[in-house]
């Protein structure tokens, strides 16, 4: 569908220098357009190697100049928070006929920014949910629709197949021996107060917290529930969506009682690993996980711990109980529903992508660089 396609993606960061949601999801795009026969070059500003190198067969390069960038690709794809990298450099690609793609993955001030500056240079704005569509299109009220696509953040295939969650036969998954709730990313908007005052009124289960992909994890918030007994074990360093079997394995309970978040990523992993979630209600995070998760506002640390007590008695609830079995059961659904919607989402990101990129083609040729 895409072959003969040269797309090009600028980029901050990019794995595997660090693991966020945003840069994961831009890259399984990527691969699926590479999949579909185009040509992908990843260009990472942070990029600190002279020769490109390899991630999950996708090719990365340091940023070279745009007049270079325009000659490779036939489209140009970016990040909103990349903008204040790149904008003042996307005039050139303009004069060159290169298409320009914009994924945005939340609603922050920066984001915003970035694509309100100028949305008519935009031919195609790419949102990961239908939360962040909405809006945005409150506030361009006159923009053409034809223009945007929604395409949730994938589950990694990696995922896919460690879990077994696309086998209806599938056994279901070892549960862990300590009763343990944990933490992704322990920030304050990823709300590290909330699952801290929840180990201080809960301090006879276990907590396990895993460093995220950016800002300064706040340890010390569990402080408090540490000097009631609780036991907080902090995992040495970030990992790969693809490494984190062993978390999952060691997790009865998933908190996402996040205070900003556009989708629910880490939840919908935790589901395919059989492992509830307690989450806040944000509308991103409820169209991710649907009914399969539990909700509670992040500052209601009361009813946060109950959840989380629930889910514990389900998760651990001794035979012959059939609470755990059905829990799986329901959370696989959803999480094989959610895949199967993504994928036509990608089918449809790939035929955009390859007819703008195409008329582009056509109407201005270019020579190629090589």
């Amino acid at each position: 569908m895409a072959a003969g396609i040269r797309v090009g993606l600028l980029m901050l960061s990019y794995p595997p220098l660090r693991f966020i949601g945003a840069e994961l999801t831009a890259h399984e795009h990527m691969k699926a357009l590479q999949q579909s026969g185009a040509s992908v070059r990843v260009y990472v500003h942070e990029f600190d190697h002279t020769k490109a190198m390899s991630y999950d067969g996708v090719d990365l390069y340091p940023v070279p100049s745009m007049s270079q960038v325009a000659d490779e690709c036939d489209i140009v794809i970016t990040h909103p928070f990349e903008s204040s990298v790149f904008t003042n450099r996307f005039s050139e690609l303009a004069a060159h006929g290169v298409p320009l793609v914009m994924f945005v993955h939340s609603a922050w001030s920066s984001v915003m920014r970035s694509v309100l500056r100028d949305p008519d240079s935009i031919d195609l704005l790419v949102y990961n949910s239908e939360d962040t569509r909405s809006y945005f299109d409150g506030l361009m009220p006159d923009r053409d629709h034809e223009r945007d696509l929604v395409v949730n953040p994938p589950l990694r295939q990696c995922v896919l197949d460690s879990t077994g969650v696309l086998d209806p036969f599938a056994p279901l998954p070892t549960r862990p021996s300590v009763p343990t709730i944990t933490l992704v990313n322990p920030i304050r908007g990823k709300g590290v107060d909330t699952v801290a005052a929840v180990a201080a009124l809960l301090p006879q289960f276990r907590y396990l917290v895993v460093p995220g992909g950016y800002g300064r994890p706040a340890l010390d918030a569990f402080d408090e529930a540490i000097s009631y007994g609780a036991d907080v074990v902090v995992h040495p360093a970030q990992l790969d969506p693809c490494s984190m079997d062993e978390v999952y394995a060691e997790t009865s309970v998933l908190m996402v009682p996040s205070h900003n978040e556009a989708w629910g990523s880490v939840g919908l992993e935790a589901l395919a690993h059989g492992v509830p979630v307690v989450a806040s209600g944000l509308p991103g995070i409820v169209e991710a996980l649907g009914d399969s998760a539990t909700y509670a506002g992040p500052l209601n640390f009361g009813a946060m711990a109950e959840l989380v007590e629930e889910a514990l008695d389900i998760v651990h609830a001794p035979p012959p109980s059939s609470s755990y079995a059905d829990f799986v059961t329901n959370s696989r659904a959803h999480v094989v529903a959610q895949v199967a919607k993504n994928q036509l989402q990608r089918q449809q990101l790939v035929s955009r992508i390859s007819s703008i990129a195409g008329k582009a083609r056509l109407s201005q040729p270019r020579t190629v660089y090589r």
